[in-house]
């Protein structure tokens, strides 16, 4: 179901033929996960983010969880994949750009949603996927993001997708 695709021939998946509907996101996000966990050690990713925390308390999550997202959202340049086909770059590979002088990493929705995870997710902080459809061609699901759960409920990480614009399928959750 999913193969190496050309363009980083180690590091992204690319879908082959997905199933259609409910079957291809639960593939997609199955895969996602898998990325995530793989490379939640990585000694990539935890440099980057003690990096990126590195002049804050540890005991402050609120503070903690707000540099994360603030430096991932300025780091970040969205790139449209081709048509439906879904690639998927593990992120110690953007970690390691990052962490290289590199001052973005590019990617999609899906590439995002992992990196915010895996890093939120390094320094304990819970997560979850959350599978959106804001379009009108009765998809299962355009676009995924990241929830980060705090003491007082989940708080969405997403900033590419305006929060007025109408959901035409209610939200799927899973587990990060």
């Amino acid at each position: 179901m999913f193969k190496v695709a050309a363009y980083e021939p180690e590091w992204t998946l690319q879908t082959g033929p997905l199933p259609g509907g409910d079957a291809g996101v639960k593939a997609t996000v199955g895969a996602m996960r898998g990325l995530v966990h793989k490379d939640l050690f990585h000694p990539w990713v935890r440099g980057w983010v003690a990096d990126v925390l590195a002049p804050l308390n540890p005991g402050q999550p609120d503070a903690l969880l707000q540099r994360l997202a603030e430096t991932v959202r300025r780091s970040f340049q969205y790139v449209r994949g081709p048509y439906q086909v879904q690639l998927l770059t593990a992120p110690f590979i953007h970690a390691y750009r990052l962490r290289s002088a590199r001052s973005r990493f590019f990617g999609n929705c899906a590439d995002l949603t992992m990196m915010q995870a895996v890093c939120c997710m390094t320094v304990g902080f819970h997560c979850r996927y959350v599978t959106v459809a804001t379009g009108t061609h009765g998809q299962a699901y355009n676009h995924i993001f990241c929830e980060v759960e705090t003491g007082s409920g989940w708080r969405s990480m997403d900033f590419l997708v305006d929060p007025k614009k109408p959901l035409v399928r209610a939200p799927a959750y899973w587990e990060a």
